[in-house]
C-alpha cells in the first residue's frame, strides 16, 4: 500500500511518471484487482484515496503483458488485438508487414497459453 501511495505522488508532481495501477493475479485474491491512488491535496503530501476495483479488459493489458513476457511489439499487438483489429488493420497500422503481425500474434498465444483470439479475450475478460 506504502509502494502505491507513493506512486500517486509521484505521479502528481510529475505528470509524466508512470500512472498508480496495480494488478493482483487471479490466484492471490480469487479475481483480478487493480489498485488505484490518488492523492487527496494539491501538493501531493497529505491523505491518499486508494480504490480496489476488478481488473478486466483495457486496464489489464500492460499488466496481462508483462505477466506472460510479452514484448513491447507483442504488447502492441495484443492491444490492437483487444480492440478488435483484423491482423492486416494492425500491420497498416503498426507499419509492418502481415507476416510480421501474424508471427507476433502467434507469439502472444504461444505464451498466453491459449489456441487463439476468442480464448485471448477471455483471458483478459475474466
Amino acid at each position: 500500500m506504502l509502494e502505491i501511495s507513493l506512486a500517486a505522488r509521484r505521479h502528481l508532481i510529475d505528470p509524466g511518471a508512470p500512472r498508480p495501477v496495480a494488478c493482483s493475479p487471479t490466484a492471490f485474491l480469487g479475481r483480478r484487482v487493480a489498485v488505484h491512488a490518488q492523492p487527496l491535496d494539491e501538493d501531493g503530501k497529505g491523505d491518499v484515496a486508494v480504490v480496489f476495483q476488478e481488473a478486466t479488459g483495457a486496464l489489464l493489458l500492460p499488466t496481462f503483458a508483462a505477466w506472460h513476457g510479452l514484448t513491447a511489439r507483442e504488447s502492441l499487438v495484443l492491444q490492437h488485438l483487444y480492440s478488435g483489429s483484423a491482423p492486416k488493420q494492425i500491420a497498416r497500422g503498426i507499419q509492418v508487414s502481415l507476416h510480421t503481425v501474424n508471427t507476433h500474434v502467434k507469439a502472444v498465444f504461444r505464451k498466453t497459453g491459449v489456441s487463439g483470439r476468442d480464448e485471448l479475450l477471455a483471458a483478459l475478460d475474466s
